[in-house]
């Protein structure tokens, strides 16, 4: 029986020739990160919806989970993944756009986010305390009536529509109001902004009504 051999594709290119400038100022991003650092820290919190001191916080909580050995002469560094990360959860870009922002590969994007958001979580799940005791609960209820001028809450709700690809054969299970497809974030935060409880994956379809309705907190 004869055995096809699969010839190995050759590579043009290691790195495309244009994504080679990425370390330099006239990089969009890497300039962009650049100046926001040294100057402008009102739009460092516009662009990546936190400031620079939290930025550097998660870094130093996540750059040993995604620190990658250098390999070539054109690494890409822990605070250039988590910078991409962030803006493309923040701005909803699609991937290509962050590619081409940031010159490196489609490919390269997909696997620097989900790897970062696996580290983010596991950097911060500890941070995120459901409250056990009564006296915890009322304790939030004062902090929104005090700061909040809102008696009688414990917690802000809302929710979130993160655009997602079609899985197969789901038919409308995950295409939204806003004509997409996507899963629904949950999220309930204090009186301090902290979150308290979130609740991942939901069909896009369904309302928040519907969503909490089916979630785990009303459930237990």
């Amino acid at each position: 029986m004869a055995i096809a051999i699969r010839k190995k594709r050759l590579r043009r290119w290691y790195v495309r020739p244009v994504n080679l400038l990425r370390g330099c100022l006239i990089s969009t991003a890497h300039g962009l990160i650049t100046d926001f650092r040294s100057l402008d820290d009102e739009m460092h919190l516009k662009y990546f919806r936190m400031n620079r001191n939290r930025f550097d916080k998660l870094l130093k909580l996540t750059e040993p989970l995604i620190k990658h050995a250098k390999t070539h002469a054109l690494p890409v560094t822990a605070m250039q993944r988590l910078s991409i990360t962030l803006r493309l959860l923040t701005s909803g870009d699609s991937v290509q756009t962050a590619a081409f922002h940031s010159r490196v590969s489609d490919s390269f994007v997909r696997n620097a986010v989900v790897e970062t958001c696996k580290a983010i979580y596991t950097a911060l799940r500890e941070f995120v305390q459901v409250p056990e005791t009564q006296e915890a609960w009322s304790k939030i209820e004062s902090g929104f009536a005090e700061k909040w001028n809102f008696p009688n809450c414990i917690g802000a709700l809302d929710g979130k529509h993160i655009n997602i690809r079609a899985p197969s054969n789901s038919g409308s299970l995950f295409f939204n109001y806003k004509q997409q497809f996507s899963v629904v974030l949950m999220a309930l935060v204090d009186d301090n902004y902290c979150f308290t409880m979130f609740d991942i994956g939901a069909y896009g379809r369904d309302s928040d009504g519907g969503v909490f309705s089916a979630s785990a907190w009303v459930k237990h």
